[in-house]
């Protein structure tokens, strides 16, 4: 089941072998990659764990922070009041949402401060992700993500300018969000807040053991890693773009 040539998976059974194999970590670094990706294409489709397509595709996370619901509540208020401020938010998504900033025994939160590409355009981008297990199904996650993306035009990094909502309880049969959206122009004042508080994060929680997430995995996901392009005036603090791959 360490195969290389293994493409995809399409079994439970085979599921659990390949990540047997890569708890394992005896392959070399290249199988460990491959192996993951499949794993990762097969967890996203199913909403296993915390995997989902918006913090996979054209994103290169660079830093990664865990949450404190109790010490982080703040910024659980803060995703709040920028939901509030969103008018087309249907009631069964708004209240999934209560539900789970309310239950602060299973809520499990991060940071995530990422590069983005969408339609060759670049952006950094300052992501908030909540969830939890889901009641019915250990296996899978339910999830309210807050992406906030600047754009980067000519290598110069611009405000925020965008919010991208995701509403997501794992539902049987039911693939897509109950609720996703883009929210532009104009943007809520509550984004350009809580954008700025995740931005100040990369410092200040940057040599904090405490906060700093950065689990075995991430060196075999493709979504992990340093930066990979040269910006002017950042958002955040990170590592330098790594020579040759700009």
């Amino acid at each position: 089941m360490t195969d290389a040539r293994i493409q995809r998976i399409s079994t439970d059974s085979a599921y659990t072998s390949v990540i047997k194999a890569l708890g394992r970590q005896l392959e070399s670094p290249t199988i460990m990659r491959h192996l993951m990706r499949v794993a990762e294409n097969y967890r996203a489709k199913r909403k296993l764990g915390w995997s989902r397509p918006w913090n996979k595709y054209g994103l290169r996370t660079f830093q990664s922070f865990k949450l404190d619901p109790t010490a982080d509540a703040d910024l659980l208020d803060r995703g709040l009041s920028l939901l509030g401020a969103i008018d087309d938010v249907p009631d069964e998504a708004r209240k999934f949402v209560a539900d789970l900033l309310a239950d602060s025994d299973r809520l499990m939160g991060f940071v995530f401060l990422s590069e983005y590409e969408e339609d060759g355009d670049h952006y950094e981008t300052a992501t908030l992700s909540l969830g939890c297990k889901n009641s019915s199904s250990a296996r899978h996650r339910d999830r309210f993500d807050i992406v906030l993306d600047a754009p980067v035009v000519e290598k110069a990094v611009k405000p925020v300018s965008r919010v991208r909502l995701f509403i997501d309880p794992h539902t049987p049969d039911q693939m897509e969000p109950i609720y996703s959206a883009v929210v532009g122009s104009p943007l809520p004042e509550h984004a350009v807040t809580l954008f700025a508080v995740l931005a100040r994060l990369s410092s200040d929680w940057a040599e904090d053991e405490t906060k700093v997430w950065d689990h075995w995995t991430s060196k075999y996901v493709e979504y992990f890693g340093e930066r990979q392009h040269e910006q002017e005036g950042s958002h955040f603090k990170s590592p330098q773009a790594q020579a040759g791959q700009r």
